[in-house]
Protein backbone atom coordinates (compact mmCIF):
# COMPACT_ATOMS: atom_id res chain seq x y z
CA UNK A 1 0.00 0.00 0.00
CA UNK A 2 2.69 2.23 0.61
CA UNK A 3 4.45 1.85 -2.71
CA UNK A 4 1.36 2.34 -4.54
CA UNK A 5 0.82 5.53 -2.32
CA UNK A 6 4.72 6.73 -2.99
CA UNK A 7 3.82 5.63 -6.83
CA UNK A 8 0.88 7.83 -6.92
CA UNK A 9 2.33 11.02 -5.54
CA UNK A 10 5.52 10.34 -7.94
CA UNK A 11 2.94 10.07 -11.11
CA UNK A 12 0.75 13.12 -9.87
CA UNK A 13 4.15 15.50 -9.46
CA UNK A 14 5.22 14.58 -13.01
CA UNK A 15 1.41 15.35 -14.48
CA UNK A 16 1.98 18.89 -12.70
CA UNK A 17 5.44 19.42 -13.76
CA UNK A 18 4.76 17.98 -17.25
CA UNK A 19 1.82 20.82 -17.86
CA UNK A 20 4.50 23.45 -16.95
CA UNK A 21 7.28 22.08 -19.11
CA UNK A 22 4.90 22.08 -21.94
CA UNK A 23 3.59 25.53 -21.99
CA UNK A 24 7.10 27.05 -22.47
CA UNK A 25 8.58 26.43 -25.86
CA UNK A 26 12.23 25.87 -25.82
CA UNK A 27 13.96 26.94 -29.36
CA UNK A 28 17.14 25.13 -30.11
CA UNK A 29 18.37 27.54 -32.72
CA UNK A 30 17.78 31.16 -31.90
CA UNK A 31 15.33 32.89 -34.01
CA UNK A 32 16.97 36.30 -33.88
CA UNK A 33 20.59 36.70 -32.72
CA UNK A 34 21.73 40.15 -31.79
CA UNK A 35 25.27 40.81 -32.10
CA UNK A 36 27.33 43.80 -30.94
CA UNK A 37 30.42 43.68 -33.23
CA UNK A 38 33.48 45.08 -31.71
CA UNK A 39 37.48 44.99 -31.71
CA UNK A 40 40.04 44.29 -29.46
CA UNK A 41 40.67 48.45 -28.82
CA UNK A 42 37.44 50.22 -27.87
CA UNK A 43 37.00 53.63 -26.64
CA UNK A 44 34.30 54.71 -24.37
CA UNK A 45 31.48 55.11 -26.72
CA UNK A 46 32.27 51.74 -27.77
CA UNK A 47 31.40 50.01 -23.71
CA UNK A 48 28.71 52.10 -23.77
CA UNK A 49 27.24 51.20 -26.71
CA UNK A 50 27.44 47.24 -26.01
CA UNK A 51 26.52 47.83 -21.87
CA UNK A 52 23.35 49.77 -23.32
CA UNK A 53 23.03 46.75 -25.74
CA UNK A 54 22.99 44.10 -23.84
CA UNK A 55 21.19 46.23 -20.73
CA UNK A 56 17.84 46.85 -23.46
CA UNK A 57 18.22 43.41 -24.99
CA UNK A 58 18.26 41.75 -21.35
CA UNK A 59 15.26 43.93 -19.79
CA UNK A 60 13.44 44.07 -22.65
CA UNK A 61 13.42 40.64 -23.75
CA UNK A 62 14.21 38.11 -20.84
CA UNK A 63 11.82 35.84 -21.43
CA UNK A 64 12.95 35.61 -25.45
CA UNK A 65 16.46 35.14 -24.09
CA UNK A 66 15.25 32.53 -21.58
CA UNK A 67 13.79 30.24 -24.41
CA UNK A 68 16.50 30.51 -26.28
CA UNK A 69 14.26 32.55 -29.39
CA UNK A 70 16.53 35.20 -28.84
CA UNK A 71 20.46 35.62 -28.39
CA UNK A 72 22.40 38.54 -27.71
CA UNK A 73 26.15 37.86 -28.97
CA UNK A 74 28.83 40.04 -28.32
CA UNK A 75 31.83 39.24 -30.84
CA UNK A 76 35.43 40.79 -31.33
CA UNK A 77 36.26 40.28 -34.86
CA UNK A 78 39.79 41.09 -34.43
CA UNK A 79 39.61 37.04 -33.37
CA UNK A 80 40.83 34.69 -36.04
CA UNK A 81 37.77 32.56 -35.76
CA UNK A 82 35.43 35.59 -36.47
CA UNK A 83 37.03 37.75 -39.09
CA UNK A 84 34.46 36.12 -41.35
CA UNK A 85 31.82 38.16 -40.17
CA UNK A 86 33.14 41.15 -41.74
CA UNK A 87 32.54 40.49 -45.12
CA UNK A 88 29.07 38.88 -44.57
CA UNK A 89 27.70 41.75 -42.50
CA UNK A 90 29.89 44.30 -43.93
CA UNK A 91 31.36 45.20 -40.78
CA UNK A 92 33.04 48.66 -40.65
CA UNK A 93 32.71 49.93 -37.18
CA UNK A 94 31.63 48.90 -33.91
CA UNK A 95 27.73 47.84 -34.75
CA UNK A 96 24.62 46.25 -33.47
CA UNK A 97 23.27 43.57 -36.34
CA UNK A 98 19.72 41.98 -36.19
CA UNK A 99 20.09 38.56 -37.84
CA UNK A 100 17.44 35.72 -38.18
CA UNK A 101 15.82 33.46 -40.67
CA UNK A 102 12.31 34.46 -42.24
CA UNK A 103 9.45 32.29 -42.79
CA UNK A 104 11.22 30.85 -46.01
CA UNK A 105 14.68 30.20 -44.12
CA UNK A 106 15.98 32.75 -45.76
CA UNK A 107 18.55 34.45 -43.52
CA UNK A 108 18.07 38.37 -43.06
CA UNK A 109 19.91 40.79 -41.19
CA UNK A 110 19.93 44.42 -40.21
CA UNK A 111 22.25 46.93 -39.37
CA UNK A 112 21.18 49.53 -36.60
CA UNK A 113 23.15 52.36 -37.54
CA UNK A 114 21.83 55.26 -35.01
CA UNK A 115 22.88 53.35 -32.37
CA UNK A 116 26.03 56.27 -32.66
CA UNK A 117 24.02 59.07 -33.07
CA UNK A 118 21.78 57.91 -29.43
CA UNK A 119 24.33 56.38 -27.39
CA UNK A 120 24.72 59.35 -25.26
CA UNK A 121 20.67 59.23 -24.12
CA UNK A 122 19.74 55.78 -22.76
CA UNK A 123 16.06 56.36 -23.20
CA UNK A 124 16.17 57.34 -26.66
CA UNK A 125 18.88 54.16 -27.41
CA UNK A 126 16.46 52.21 -25.78
CA UNK A 127 13.03 53.03 -27.81
CA UNK A 128 15.48 52.57 -30.89
CA UNK A 129 16.21 49.13 -30.32
CA UNK A 130 13.39 47.83 -29.04
CA UNK A 131 11.45 49.46 -31.76
CA UNK A 132 14.10 47.95 -34.22
CA UNK A 133 13.69 44.52 -32.98
CA UNK A 134 10.06 44.12 -32.58
CA UNK A 135 9.66 45.58 -36.10
CA UNK A 136 12.41 43.35 -37.68
CA UNK A 137 10.64 40.27 -35.66
CA UNK A 138 7.69 40.99 -37.81
CA UNK A 139 8.91 41.42 -41.10
CA UNK A 140 10.66 37.89 -40.88
CA UNK A 141 7.39 36.22 -40.50
CA UNK A 142 5.62 38.24 -43.12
Amino acid sequence: MRNLLIFAVILLSICVFAEDVDSVKVFEEPELEIYYFHTSKRCGGCATIERLSEEVVTSNFADRLKTGEYAFIPVNVDKGENKHYISEYNIYTKQLILSGKNKDGERKWKNLEMIWKLHRNSEEFENYVVKEIEDFTKELKE
